[in-house]
């Protein structure tokens, strides 16, 4: 059965989402009590020792991209059942979508695949709603996955198939050390007027924080910066509550 959480943007509004996926969960060491980020992959930690460590540290929301499936989706709900997640990975299809929905997803993000069929988004949008977020991942001004594309364009195709909840995605300085960038994404957040817009990419500081929420972004998922020492992932929550 779905997920009865309904209010997307309440729920993540002026929040800080930490992202748990392959590429982290294989570059991330546990040290005592705390999870850390190394450079050397192997065997990392699992799915659950991660979303436990980020918990511990005061996520109430989290984002969890698995292309392996849903079986970590599962463990991690029934663990815990109050955690919102958002999740994705491995969704082209309406039916894939359910899957990860009635395994314990509060809701579904979708990326790569549509950006070859963008006609197909559509059906998703009419399916699952306020369930459903895009991912826009921002390549120097084109799709990470489709590089025929602009950002710009896939942006006016979802705004004409009235999706509602958008994940921009730096990928220009995802897991680089440059600064954080903001004038396409202020674009971005121009176009989508009145809905809701998370910023993913390059967080280290909280004087990121404060230059995003500024910008307009909505929220804030952090991959890297939830594991590094660089800020407290708690204190930067409540940081960004204020701001």
């Amino acid at each position: 059965m779905y997920s009865n959480i309904n209010n997307y943007k309440q729920n993540i509004l002026h929040t800080i989402i930490p992202c748990i996926e392959n590429e982290y969960t294989n570059r991330l060491r546990k040290i005592d009590d705390r999870i850390i980020l190394t450079e050397k992959i192997g065997q990392g930690i699992s799915f659950l020792n991660a979303t436990e460590y980020l918990v511990k540290k005061g996520a109430r929301i989290i984002q969890v991209i698995d292309e392996s499936g849903i079986a970590n989706i599962e463990l991690i709900k029934q663990q815990f059942p109050q955690l919102i997640i958002i999740a994705g990975g491995a969704i082209d299809s309406v039916e894939k979508g359910q899957e990860y929905l009635y395994a314990g997803s509060d809701y579904i993000i979708i990326s790569r695949y549509f950006t070859f069929h963008p006609e197909k988004i559509n059906k998703l949008a009419n399916k699952f709603k306020n369930k459903l977020i895009v991912s826009i991942d921002d390549k120097d001004g084109y799709l990470e996955s489709n590089m025929h594309m602009s950002i710009f364009e896939y942006a006016n195709i979802l705004v004409e198939n009235n999706i509602d909840n958008i994940v921009y995605v730096n990928s220009s300085i995802r897991l680089t050390n440059k600064k954080v960038s903001l004038e396409r994404f202020k674009r971005i957040r121009s176009i989508f007027k009145n809905k809701c817009v998370i910023y993913s990419g390059g967080i280290r500081t909280t004087k990121d924080l404060d230059i995003l929420k500024k910008t307009g972004a909505d929220g804030i998922i952090a991959g890297t910066a939830s594991y590094m020492q660089t800020f407290s992932l708690e204190n930067a929550m409540n940081m960004f509550r204020r701001i």
